[in-house]
């Protein structure tokens, strides 16, 4: 596993004020962090960083202490693989079985590599009965499905999630970020960039929330979510159940320990 460290980070955008301004995170090996922020508060433009992606104006990026400045993207994505917000940004084989087999390939896994970790990720992401169709032909979500499970089929030990449920419905969403999770458990360590509150609370155990370029606070995920005040001044808000149980005083931010909870009260 990788220690991933932006250090005083600065960057911009050609003719654009800097969209990072000194920015600094750490990423733990083996955590599940979650970047927050509103739009254009530097949330990408940090993760694209950290795989080398886009290249630090100031400050460094290291990966166990070791600068990466002179490491290629291809080199970095062997060991922190990116899925970018827009899947058709990332797709470009023929049949979706092409699609998943380009990263173990690039790696140079053997063809009987290549073939196991290809037939083991389309019934993971339930593919199977799509691997000879053309990605192009498919319908958003799924194509959405081939863009993670094509990062996941490279087996980078860090995996960077950018807005990966965007345009998704529920259903949808929980099934990709369940898969993410059980390849966190398994020893990945994973960055999720995301709007959905609802997400983050419920996979992420850490947070980093960004503002004007600029890293303003990381915590635990209830510390930061139950934070009215830091939220409120990055115009956030959290999920629902967290506003309902401070709503009503309580302590208990899932839907179980709170219906426990209210039906104590009552009790009582």
């Amino acid at each position: 596993m990788i220690r991933l460290q932006a250090d005083n980070v600065w960057f911009s955008y050609i003719d654009h004020e800097p969209a990072l301004r000194g920015a600094d995170l750490l990423v733990e090996p083996g955590e599940f962090l979650a970047i927050i922020g509103q739009n254009g508060s530097g949330k990408s433009t940090l993760a694209k960083h950290l795989n080398g992606l886009l290249r630090p104006e100031r400050g460094n990026i290291t990966h166990d202490g070791e600068n990466i400045g002179r490491r290629s993207t291809g080199e970095l994505a062997r060991e922190v693989g990116y899925v970018f917000q827009n899947p058709d940004h990332m797709l470009f084989s023929p049949t979706v079985e092409e699609e998943l087999a380009s990263g173990p390939r690039y790696q140079g896994k053997s063809e009987s590599e290549v073939r196991a970790v290809v037939e083991e990720t389309l019934r993971e992401f339930g593919l199977a009965g799509m691997a000879n169709r053309g990605p192009a032909s498919l319908d958003f979500g799924t194509r959405r499905s081939i863009s993670v499970a094509a990062v996941l089929a490279a087996r980078p030990k860090v995996l960077i999630l950018d807005e990966p449920t965007l345009g998704l419905d529920w259903g949808r969403a929980v099934a990709i970020m369940d898969i993410v999770r059980a390849r966190h458990r398994a020893g990945n360590s994973v960055l999720l960039i995301t709007h959905d509150m609802r997400l983050v609370a419920r996979y992420a155990h850490r947070l980093a929330l960004m503002k004007d370029g600029t890293v303003a606070a990381v915590g635990e995920t209830l510390q930061i979510l139950t934070d009215q005040g830091l939220l409120a001044a990055s115009q956030l808000r959290p999920p629902q159940i967290i506003e309902l149980a401070q709503l009503l005083g309580l302590e208990q931010f899932t839907v179980e320990s709170l219906c426990t909870a209210l039906s104590n009260r009552q009790d009582g």
